[in-house]
């Protein structure tokens, strides 16, 4: 349910008036911060950035916000979860990509840089386990191994159609699971 505020709040931003995105920034920013810091525990470099981007999104999403699908407050907590797993993504890519010879890569950061990885997957499969099998390959598929929609529906024998339900379904269970482990 949409408070009367945050209509406003919407309705003004629709506007493109800066002021009322502050407004939802001073009303919602620690808690969006707690969402971005959970998920990003171990990279605390990248939350304030995450942050930031969280809240540009808002206001570039802004027109495709629907009150009848859910509360201001849960898209915005929805935007700032899928924003902190892409930088998740965006880091552990160049921590997977750090070269690993001797000569390369100083001892001192690269034990750091495995133990986040490795933490960091450990939250993920344990959120992952949450799924049936089949969602379970579908995301491992889809997110982790970065396929495309087509090739795991062809691979999987199923339209994609089937899978966007899929990894809708799945994304809910995961968001409602999260709260649990994390």
């Amino acid at each position: 349910m949409i408070t009367d505020k945050e209509k406003l709040w919407v309705s003004r931003m629709k506007n493109k008036d800066e002021d009322a995105l502050f407004e939802v920034i001073k009303h919602y920013g620690s808690w969006v911060q707690a969402i971005i810091s959970r998920r990003l525990a171990f990279l605390p470099e990248e939350q304030d950035e995450c942050l930031n981007d969280t809240f540009f999104k808002v206001w570039e999403q802004i027109d495709k916000y629907d009150p009848s699908k859910g509360s201001f407050k849960n898209w915005i907590g929805a935007i700032a979860s899928y924003m902190a797993i892409d930088t998740y993504r965006r880091v552990s890519k160049t921590i997977s990509d750090l070269p690993l010879d001797d000569d390369s890569v100083s001892t001192s950061n690269s034990p750091e840089s495995m133990l986040l990885q490795k933490e960091y997957e450990k939250q993920l499969f344990s959120l992952l386990d949450g799924l049936n099998e089949m969602d379970r390959k579908i995301f491992i598929q889809l997110f982790f191994n970065e396929k495309s929609y087509e090739d795991v529906a062809n691979e999987l024998g199923v339209n994609k159609n089937y899978l966007y339900n899929r990894v809708s379904r799945g994304r809910k269970t995961l968001f409602d699971a999260k709260g649990d482990i994390l």
